[in-house]
């Protein structure tokens, strides 16, 4: 065995924790507070699959086993994993700076003038149509895991690390940074990424610890992540409650739009986790569909779970999901069909370019002549 660490090495040699990239700005104004987080577990365990300790051995098989002489003593803390749940009055607190375990609270659209034309509709007589759908949380299954290797590099005091990845700049610069080192000394190189889906852009807290590992050691250090490991321990993806209240009109037309996202950022803030649901979900707010007044509200929720982060569309998907359930169930309510609902909202080829209530602009597409060529193709009729 060469080294045993725990997160006490690493703050007694001043290794930076991990830190979120992206700060929105609040709906009231404020600024919102960034919680940090180190490599292995500072007092407080919050998640199953975060780093207690770590073993550097000749072989893998030396290090399994000195694993197995590691004694930890835990106190038991009280845990919530369930969105809705952790914001309730008495629900375990996961950080003081957050009161009912809400980050923030950020908002797209138009949120004043959505409210005033959904009371203005109400008062008219117009159906109020509300769904709350789960976009459930997805663990990322990419052909090879995230092994790594770290070494001393050629140059006095710099380090070559290989990994697999989708941003070797990002990387670099924040692992330069939590080991106090020039960006111009840390080299990270990528051949086959082997699958990533996006996770792989972001920094995970085993790699600061080879880097560390392999500059305390001054040795080439190798990692080699088990599928049961990534499982636990890699970024998450999705992991929303969505409501949407629509306010519609004899045909089903939507009138007025309010979504809330209940998104659910699991214990700590990885590098883009506050920007997925927000800046990256409010592009396709109304996706395809022509409506004129909406509003997006999102409430980022800490939860005793593994971080989140951009997967597959990133926030996109979640929105497309949400608005078509929301189709369904207005026909559903009312008793339209469900490609009559569609056909009243969808944007007409003489409306584009057109400009998205969330800022964003479709500047081409032929979207009802593809929604009637898909139901020709799907044989609807037969």
């Amino acid at each position: 065995v060469r080294l045993v660490a725990t997160q006490a090495d690493l703050d007694a040699d001043n290794v930076g924790d991990i830190e979120c990239q992206f700060r929105p700005p609040l709906i009231d104004g404020d600024e919102m507070q960034l919680v940090t987080k180190p490599a292995m577990v500072r007092d407080i365990n919050r998640y199953a699959g975060d780093i207690v300790a770590m073993v550097v051995a000749e072989t893998q098989a030396i290090a399994e086993s000195a694993i197995e002489l590691i004694e930890v003593e835990y106190r038991s803390m009280p845990a919530v994993t369930d969105i809705y749940a952790a914001m309730t009055k008495g629900a375990p607190q996961l950080y003081d700076c957050y009161p009912n375990n809400i980050a923030f609270e950020w908002g797209a659209g138009d949120l004043d003038g959505a409210d005033q034309a959904m009371s203005s509709a109400i008062a008219a007589g117009h159906r109020i149509i509300e769904i709350d759908v789960v976009n459930n949380r997805v663990v990322i299954n990419s052909m090879e895991t995230r092994p790594m290797v770290a070494a001393p590099g050629e140059r006095p005091g710099s380090l070559d690390i290989w990994c697999g990845t989708q941003g070797v700049v990002g990387i670099a610069e924040q692992i330069a940074k939590s080991l106090s080192m020039d960006r111009a000394d840390v080299r990270v190189q990528t051949g086959d990424v082997g699958g990533s889906f996006g996770f792989k852009i972001f920094l995970h807290p085993e790699q600061i610890c080879i880097a560390w590992a392999a500059r305390h050691l001054g040795a080439m250090v190798r990692w080699q992540q088990s599928r049961s490991d990534g499982f636990l321990s890699d970024l998450h993806g999705r992991d929303n409650r969505s409501r949407a209240r629509a306010a519609i009109d004899e045909t089903g037309r939507i009138l007025t739009l309010q979504v809330t996202v209940h998104a659910n950022m699991g214990a700590w803030l990885s590098n883009f986790s506050t920007y997925i649901p927000t800046l990256s979900g409010c592009r396709t707010l109304t996706t395809v569909y022509d409506i004129k007044v909406a509003s997006l509200r999102v409430i980022g929720v800490m939860t005793n779970t593994p971080a989140v982060d951009a997967y597959r569309g990133a926030g996109r998907p979640e929105a497309n999901y949400l608005m078509e359930r929301l189709m369904d169930h207005i026909a559903a309510e009312t008793g339209l069909s469900r490609i009559d609902v569609r056909r009243v909202n969808i944007i007409k080829a003489d409306q584009i370019p057109y400009e998205m209530v969330s800022g964003g602009t479709i500047d081409s597409g032929e979207i009802d002549e593809l929604f009637e060529a898909a139901i020709i193709q799907a044989d609807v009729a037969g």
